[in-house]
């Protein structure tokens, strides 16, 4: 197991990997080759293992998890921490993920269920940034935000095209921020830093 796994980079170039399909990904978890209490997530058929959280993360993460649930679970399900569905062997977990409330039950959301991705970094943060960025752009999710704990900021990320989003901005502590699907709901996102 060990040997499948890679240890997060901002980008993989290495010309020789085994490629792990979203169906083995499924079936390793089942017949116990990845135990429920690993942190690994699947991108572009790669395992990768999920760095370990310091207990300020996790301060934050839960923070932001009670607002995001007071604000938004009549509209919306709050997602924390659960793998989404993408099409080119993905399923990663991403801190949040605001989804439909009506998406079918019993299957991972999907790009089309999801209204907004936030990933609160801190030693992820290049991954996020780039690799992570780039998966959640060409697959079609509508608008990513990464919590950047480094920087105290908000980086926002909507209108992907390809393997990019074309519109890109920060918010510093003060501004708030606004989700293209929730567009009369401000969010106040950095009273989790304090």
């Amino acid at each position: 197991m060990t040997a499948l796994l890679e240890k997060p980079r901002a980008k993989q170039t290495d010309s020789y990997w085994f490629h792990v399909t979203a169906e083995m990904f499924d079936q390793m978890i089942e017949t116990g080759v990845i135990d429920h209490e690993s942190r690994v997530e699947l991108l572009d058929g790669r395992l990768v293992e999920i760095e370990e959280m310091k207990p300020e993360h996790v301060d934050h993460i839960d923070a932001l998890n009670e607002r995001l649930i007071l604000q938004f679970s009549p509209r919306a399900r709050v997602s924390c921490q659960n793998s989404i569905n993408l099409p080119l062997d993905g399923r990663p977990q991403p801190d949040f993920a605001l989804v439909r409330k009506d998406r079918p039950l019993g299957r991972y959301s999907q790009p089309e269920d999801v209204y907004l991705l936030i990933e609160v970094s801190d030693s992820s943060l290049q991954k996020d940034r780039d690799w992570k960025a780039s998966i959640y752009a060409r697959d079609g999710i509508q608008e990513y935000w990464i919590l950047n704990l480094q920087n105290h900021q908000l980086e926002v990320y909507r209108d992907p095209e390809d393997a990019r989003y074309t519109t890109t901005f920060v918010l510093k502590t003060g501004q708030l921020a606004t989700c293209l699907a929730f567009p009369e709901d401000n969010i106040d996102w950095f009273s989790s830093l304090q």
